[in-house]
């Protein structure tokens, strides 16, 4: 949410430095609001220009709903679990 902006837009940032494809955890995430999706979004962007892709871990009903009913789970491989998204396998490849 915007309270968590600041340190979400840092992380995503130091998580780019040196690397075209980052995985995003958010396997304890209960909660996402419209800065947080659009702070994703704007890191997926900057992964596909550079060639990698921003890939998403999420479990929770609450956030499965989030991302399903905004349509933001058809713009991001998305996966069960940290393992799976780290080897780009599992429900999210292919997307």
């Amino acid at each position: 949410d915007i309270a968590h902006a600041a340190s979400l837009r840092a992380a995503l940032a130091d998580a780019a430095g040196g690397h075209a494809t980052i995985v995003v955890d958010m396997s304890r995430t209960v909660f996402c609001d419209s800065t947080g999706l659009r702070l994703l979004l704007q890191a997926s962007d900057r992964a596909r220009r550079d060639g990698g892709e921003l890939r998403l871990v999420l479990v929770g009903p609450q956030l499965l709903r989030i991302f399903s009913v905004t349509g933001f789970d058809q713009l991001f491989p998305v996966f069960a679990t940290l393992p799976e998204a780290l080897a780009g396998r599992g429900r999210g490849a292919g997307q």
